[in-house]
């Protein structure tokens, strides 16, 4: 306990943040504090050390080799502390839950359901952010996801949601003037709207039809603006239902044939595990579980 009083935290927390930052004035700017300040702590630190830790080049900073070794350890040391610090703060039902998903599945599928979720839970604030990249949990203050995959992800507990499947829609004006399609040969003539997460190959596969050449068409890197594109009938669109249910049961989509296309992936929901029995993440997972178990898959 002796060796560990004699430590200098706060020098620790400035050279953390000058280390992030690889800059004396961000780092004064983010502790609210001036870049004499961090300076004094740096000299101090690298004193107690008897080393340096950063080199100084003008207005650039650079860690020096013990620096890099310091910096990983106090970067890890305060992500732990952060994260204890912030399930400690959680373990009451009320107040702030961060939720993350697609902004696909947000649109076409939990935006609806979310009136029925604050109706049960008036005390949990939901905050959502909406990214089709891969969110960092350890980085980020957030308790839990939605995430689309095979619900492997390192450091997460999942549980699994519901299946995707994958089937082929258009407008009903567009197959007015086109005539629905009645063999997957004749869907060769249509224009087809692509995206690299609804690969039309991957239907064409799973229905047995073999093409050498898909036709051309725009491609789209969101889900709900490819069905956007759909619903002008731009195109038939390879949508996957959990997002285009809505839209085939209003009348804005119709399925182009009664084949569907099972997808590999899975939606699941996943917290880091010192938040997975908290309440306020327990109560959004069973309210999720009851939404996928209401949600049918294709007829």
């Amino acid at each position: 306990m002796g060796q560990r009083s004699r430590l200098p935290f706060n020098a620790l927390r400035v050279f953390e943040a000058v280390a992030a930052a690889l800059s004396f004035s961000a780092a004064a700017t983010q502790l609210s504090v001036t870049p004499a300040a961090v300076s004094t702590q740096i000299k101090a630190l690298e004193r107690y050390l008897g080393q340096p830790l950063l080199r100084r080049r003008g207005r650039k900073v650079e860690l020096t080799e013990e620096g890099a070794t310091l910096y990983e350890a106090v970067r890890r040391g305060l992500d732990h502390i952060y994260g204890a610090v912030r399930v400690l703060n959680d373990r009451h039902l009320g107040g702030s839950l961060t939720l993350t998903l697609l902004p696909s599945l947000m649109h076409k599928w939990l935006v609806q359901r979310l009136p029925e979720f604050h109706r049960q839970h008036p005390d949990i604030q939901l905050n959502i952010q909406c990214d089709r990249r891969l969110i960092d949990f350890q980085r980020n203050d957030v308790h839990a996801g939605i995430r689309y995959g095979l619900g492997q992800w390192p450091s997460l507990t999942s549980e699994k949601l519901f299946d995707e499947w994958l089937i082929p829609v258009a407008a009903p004006a567009l197959i007015a003037r086109l005539g629905k399609p009645r063999l997957l040969a004749e869907l060769e003539r249509w224009p087809l709207l692509h995206s690299a997460s609804e690969p039309w190959r991957v239907w064409f596969d799973a229905a047995g039809h073999e093409m050498e050449q898909l036709p051309a068409g725009p491609s789209y890197d969101d889900s709900a603006f490819l069905l956007m594109a759909a619903e002008l009938g731009q195109g038939a669109a390879l949508a996957r239902w959990s997002l285009v249910a809505g839209d085939l049961a209003a009348g804005r989509l119709v399925a182009l044939g009664p084949n569907a296309a099972r997808e590999r992936f899975s939606y699941y929901f996943v917290s880091p595990p010192a938040y997975w029995d908290t309440p306020k993440v327990t109560a959004l997972g069973r309210f999720l579980r009851r939404a996928a178990q209401d949600f049918p898959p294709p007829p």
